[in-house]
C-alpha cells in the first residue's frame, strides 16, 4: 500500500483545479435574437429584462461588426438596440417587475457600449456615445420607477375624485 504524505490531499486539490474542463456556457450557443424578440413580446411578466437582453444581444453584434468594418450595419444595430431599450423601459413602466435586474442590465450594456465608443473610427463616436446618452437616461427612468413613492399615485387619485 503506497504512503501518503502530508501534503497529498493539497496536490489532489492543485491537479484538480489546474486541469481544465470543458464548461457549458450561455454564450457557446446563444438564443437566436429572433427567438429572445419573440419572448419578450410574448411576454407579461418580466418583458423589461427580456428587451433588456435583446438591448445586450444587438450590441454584441454591433461591436462584431463595428470589429468587421461593416460600421454601417453596426450604428443600424445600435439603432435598433435602443428601439429595444424604449421598449424595455415601457416594459418596466406598466409590470414593475424585475426593475433591479433590468437596471443593472442597463447599467452593464451603458458601460460596454461606452467601451466599444471609445475604441471606434472618430466618425463613427458621435452616434454611439448619444446612444450611450440614451441608455443612462433609460437607467435613471428605472431608478425612478424603482424609487417613486407608491402612496404620490393615491394622492393623485384622492385630489381628481370630487367630494359629495
Amino acid at each position: 500500500m503506497p504512503v501518503r504524505g502530508p501534503h497529498f490531499a493539497a496536490w489532489i486539490l492543485l491537479l484538480a483545479t489546474a486541469v481544465p474542463l470543458p464548461a457549458y456556457s450561455a454564450e457557446e450557443n446563444p438564443e437566436p435574437i429572433e427567438t429572445l424578440v419573440a419572448r419578450a413580446e410574448a411576454s407579461t411578466d418580466n418583458q423589461g429584462e427580456l428587451y433588456a437582453l435583446v438591448v445586450q444581444r444587438e450590441i454584441e453584434l454591433a461591436n462584431d461588426d463595428f470589429t468587421t468594418g461593416d460600421a454601417d450595419r453596426a450604428q443600424n444595430r445600435v439603432k435598433a438596440a435602443l428601439g429595444y431599450a424604449e421598449k424595455s423601459l415601457a416594459g418596466a413602466r406598466r409590470t414593475k417587475k424585475k426593475l433591479k435586474q433590468t437596471e443593472i442590465l442597463f447599467r452593464k450594456i451603458s458601460r460596454r457600449l461606452n467601451d466599444i465608443g471609445h475604441t471606434l473610427a472618430i466618425e463613427d463616436q458621435p452616434a454611439v456615445f448619444a446612444a450611450v446618452e440614451r441608455l443612462e437616461q433609460i437607467r435613471t427612468d428605472l431608478l425612478s420607477i424603482m424609487f417613486a413613492d407608491p402612496n404620490k399615485d393615491k394622492e393623485k387619485d384622492k385630489e381628481k375624485k370630487p367630494t359629495p
